[in-house]
């Protein structure tokens, strides 16, 4: 019995807690916790079980407190706080399903060596803990099914062994057997022992009329005959034979799982369940069986073998286990059998010689229990199916194969361990206080063995093993991928030995395939990559990949791409060779194309990139090109390492215009930066171009002094080549990049001879498209009234030649022209176009950009909420996408609206860091409209002094960069003159 301190937590029955009552929260909770006893309950598992309809959104502020309560009502470190969650570490002085376990294990001892009452006295004693149901009054998505289910069965079997030890009891035992059967009259079991009890009772006919009601209700309701056992005992009342449930030798062959089992609580409860329903309603005529698959060292074992701990009550027949060692041989299979049958208790001279007959008894053999067969490592699937058992049984099998032969077979598929799991295994393993003190190492050891169960335990254990040796210090060991695989060896435990076994496996035109991939450094490897690298249909490239994912070396990914982990990679570089790096460098070769031709099909097209040598179909180069970036951006640093800088640039050219159009200004940084470093390995007409890239970027960036000198040495290279096209499209960004900053003559003068090198007329209409677009800017900027039909030339060319987003730019423009004209529903028509343009194909920056437009239109119509909201979602946007100027005009345009709405010192608040950002990035025209605003602000707060001195700062900058808006500041500070005298 379990002691009645204030400790003890009941289960077996209502939860409870002997010292206190419960709510139902603190019920639901300590439920969930005894049924994992040992093991993590997860954070989020626990808000599931509790709210499992809608967690509220203190969900987790409730189950700290639940915890805390239920924490004072135990003894001391009773209730841990571990990673990711709680654990409950119980032992029988608390928790009753121990007491019961210990118990019932004892009695079997005790019944062995032939204890017979004392086995029955222990057992009636376990089976005294029981007031109900396993958590009785716990909702049943709180606690697992299965767990509830294990313990009713444990009862169930503690029960008629209880009956069976006491069939001599005369009357008594007839009477509670009877009400046994009652309660579970599809449990062969106790209508067995009822049979006994009756015969023995002198009671003969009675005994072949239970057997009889029995085989009525399997017969009805399940088109079943009743259990070999039953049979046996029905035959032998009839011939008035000592009749006796047959207790044939049951194995239980299922190794220990690891104490320190972590994670997967997710795989476990599903394989329970999954499980557990198909031993408790089996199919007619069919078996269950479970394949898991998965990488080397991912765990599969394991989890198989902790799963087969947890459903082992549910077959009485036993537990069977094998490995195969991955061995495609009958040989094993053969061996195995012969096990098999002696642990059923077929002699050794009775076997069978060839596989078919051993495997024929095999499943005659166990058609009378109801067995778990365990198979592990298993090559494939002629090799398994001679030991998968017949009609009633349930196998799990573990393969670095997808078992996809096995028909009906549930197939899992298992993955590496998420971080915190990792973590976890980690600290289970080396000590959690070591663990606590260095968890950025951990989470650094953890990522560098890629959430690998076998890597992060050979590190765990090499830790355990050196208590001289930190974290730090092995996450540092392990960051160096020459050495990190021999790294993970320790004594029997080797990584590298592990995962080659999957790569011998391969053929030869297999391995050249994988190791190809091994050496590209890729996130994802697309079948049309592999396609175009193998010179095969697509089809073709799927299959060879699905052959390597088969074989565990690559596991799919979103659509039509795959993935490796790190350590497969690093063991399939072992040696590079030259075949596998020369098919490595056709594929980024082959890529440069593809990603050339879905260039030429973006809207965006500004800077001019090479046309691709063959034709490629891309029917949306700008969600092609996003899901392809970080692969590009991996080849131009592959490229790079191999000596290959030319490919390396043109790669990072092809995709300036994309990067352009979606904002994506680090790749565009980083990949230009490193090409450069090598700048002097590349011909001169590759240098212009990752020049004129770089010199756009830092002008897109608001950096535009960077920018000139980039421009200057591409203008000088494209001079030096004879590009035309490229040195009228550096003179255009020059142009730009110096009238921002305020020098009105060379720009115009830049201008005047990019439109000379490419007239509207010429072959490229695109570059002179920009240049009328840029002409009219200049003349917006800087004159009184622009040359409206610089604008509408620029969008005729834009339209005509498909370039959506010049035709966008233009729009914005347009609308500009008519709201200074007061024509502010043309105004806002231009805008929306605008906006839909750039929405289409995801620009950001520009969206962002033309929202500006229609705050202009609300804030002249006073339609200030409007202006508000648009502003605070602008002003996220460009703080998320790091846009200097978008985060200088949503604080410029939100300080105007704060003036409208009369409240100057929220306004100063956001134009001084209007201010302060357009100053940092040279941007003078609109450092001054901040200004400007920002001394009305300290006029009406009463800074006269300050009001001026910013107010004359704003005029000087307007007059020499913006001569439209400076009269409207000298006519204002005069004004302010006036009042302050």
């Amino acid at each position: 019995m379990v002691a009645t301190d204030r400790a003890t937590i009941r289960v077996l029955g209502p939860v409870e807690l002997a010292s206190r009552r419960l709510t139902p929260l603190e019920r639901a909770a300590l439920a969930m916790l005894a049924a994992s006893h040992g093991h993590t309950v997860t954070v989020q598992r626990l808000t599931d079980g509790l709210w499992p309809e809608r967690p509220p959104e203190w969900a987790r502020n409730r189950i700290h407190s639940l915890v805390s309560s239920l924490r004072r009502s135990l003894p001391a470190g009773t209730l841990a706080t571990v990673y990711g969650g709680y654990q409950l570490h119980a032992d029988e002085s608390i928790l009753d399903i121990l007491v019961f376990e210990r118990s019932v294990r004892h009695a079997r001892r005790l019944r062995e060596s032939g204890d017979e009452a004392g086995a029955a006295r222990v057992l009636g004693a376990a089976l005294e803990l029981w007031r109900g149901k396993a958590f009785e009054d716990v909702p049943a998505e709180v606690v697992a099914a299965a767990e509830a289910a294990r313990l009713t069965e444990l009862r169930d079997r503690a029960l008629e062994d209880l009956y069976e030890l006491r069939l001599g009891g005369g009357e008594d035992v007839v009477a509670e057997l009877a009400r046994l059967v009652d309660a579970a009259p599809l449990r062969p079991r106790p209508r067995g022992l009822l049979m006994q009890a009756l015969h023995r009772a002198g009671r003969q006919a009675e005994a072949l009329q239970v057997y009889r009601a029995g085989a009525r209700l399997l017969a009805g309701e399940h088109g079943l005959d009743p259990a070999p056992q039953l049979r046996r005992l029905h035959d032998a009342i009839l011939r008035d034979e000592e009749a006796q449930w047959l207790a044939v030798g049951t194995p239980r062959q299922i190794p220990a799982a690891p104490p320190d089992f972590t994670g997967r609580d997710k795989e476990l409860r599903t394989l329970r369940a999954v499980v557990m329903e198909a031993a408790e309603a089996p199919r007619p005529g069919s078996s269950l069986v479970v394949a898991i698959s998965g990488m080397a060292g991912v765990g599969k074992t394991t989890l198989a073998v902790r799963v087969a701990h947890d459903v082992a009550a549910q077959f009485p027949g036993g537990c069977l286990y094998a490995d195969l060692r991955g061995t495609d041989v009958p040989a094993p299979t053969m061996q195995v059998l012969g096990s098999f049958l002696r642990a059923c208790g077929v002699s050794g001279e009775s076997l069978p010689s060839t596989l078919e007959d051993r495997s024929a008894l095999y499943r005659t053999v166990l058609a009378e229990r109801k067995v778990l067969v365990l198979l592990d490592n298993v090559a494939g699937e002629e090799q398994v199916r001679p030991l998968l058992p017949g009609a009633g049984g349930t196998a799990l099998l573990t393969s670095r194969r997808t078992l996809t032969g096995l028909a009906g077979a549930r197939l899992v598929r298992l993955d590496v361990f998420a971080p915190q799991d990792t973590v976890d295994l980690l600290a289970a393993i080396a000590g959690r206080d070591r663990v606590a003190r260095e968890p950025d190492a951990a989470q650094r050891i953890a990522a560098l063995c890629g959430g690998l169960p076998l890597a992060i335990r050979v590190a765990a254990v090499r830790l355990a093993a050196h208590d001289n040796l930190s974290l730090d210090a092995l996450s540092e060991r392990l960051s160096d991928e020459r050495e990190r695989l021999d790294e993970l060896a320790l004594g029997d435990i080797d990584v590298r030995a592990s995962l080659a076994v999957s790569r011998r496996q391969l053929s030869d035109e297999q391995a050249l395939l994988w190791r190809a991939l091994c050496l590209l450094p890729l996130e994802e490897f697309p079948v049309w990559l592999v396609a175009l690298m193998l010179d095969i249909p697509p089809g073709r490239a799927h299959r060879r990949l699905e052959e390597l994912a088969g074989a565990q070396l690559l596991a799919p990914g979103e659509g039509d791409r795959y993935r490796m982990h790190d350590l497969i990679r690093l063991l399939g570089r072992e040696p590079p060779g030259d075949e596998p790096l020369g098919l490595a460098m056709l594929a980024c070769h082959r890529m440069l194309e593809v990603v050339r031709a879905a260039n030429a099909a973006l809207p965006c097209r500004p800077i001019p990139v090479p046309p691709p040598r063959q034709r490629f179909e891309q029917p949306d180069p700008v969600g092609f090109l996003g899901a392809e970036l970080g692969n590009v951006m991996a080849a131009v640093r592959f490229a790079l390492d191999r000596g290959e800088a030319e490919l390396a640039a043109e790669l990072a050219v092809a995709m300036v215009n994309f990067l352009m159009l979606r904002g994506h200004t680090d790749e565009w940084e980083q990949s230009h930066s490193l090409v450069l470093r090598r700048g002097e390995l590349l011909p001169p007409a590759t240098l212009a171009r990752v020049e004129l890239g770089m010199g756009t970027l830092q002008r897109f960036r608001d950096r535009n002094r960077e920018s000139l000198g980039h421009l200057r040495r591409a203008w000088a290279l494209m001079r030096g080549v004879g590009d035309v096209v490229g040195e009228a499209t550096t003179a255009l960004s020059w142009s730009v990049a110096v009238r921002l900053l305020g020098r009105v003559g060379p720009a115009r003068t830049a201008l005047a001879h990019s439109l000379a090198l490419v007239p509207p007329t010429s072959d490229e209409p695109l570059r002179s498209g920009y240049t009328l677009h840029s002409g009219y800017t200049l003349m917006a900027r800087y004159h009184l009234e622009p040359d409206l039909d610089l604008l509408q030339r620029a969008l005729a060319i834009f339209e005509g030649a498909g370039e959506a987003w010049g035709a966008a730019e233009a729009h914005t423009m347009l609308a500009g022209w008519h709201f200074s004209s007061d024509d502010l529903d043309t105004s806002a028509a231009h805008t929306r176009r605008a906006m839909e343009l750039y929405g289409r194909f995801g620009d950001r920056v520009n969206f962002t950009a033309a929202q500006f437009g229609l705050v202009k239109i609300y804030l002249a119509r006073s339609q200030h909420d409007q202006a508000a909201s648009l502003l605070h979602s602008a002003l996220r946007t460009a703080r998320d996408i790091h846009h200097p100027w978008c985060q200088a005009t949503a604080h410029r345009h939100l300080g105007q609206l704060m003036l409208d709405k009369d409240d100057a010192a929220r306004a100063l608040e956001h134009l001084e860091a209007a201010s302060e950002i357009m100053r940092a990035a040279g941007q003078l025209s609109y450092l001054g409209l901040s200004l400007e605003l920002q001394a009305k602000a300290h006029a009406r707060l009463g800074h006269h002094d300050l009001a001026r001195r910013t107010g004359q700062e704003a005029y000087e900058i307007l007059a020499r960069v913006n001569p439209r808006s400076a009269p409207a500041v000298a006519a204002w500070l005069s004004t302010l003159d006036k009042d302050s005298g």
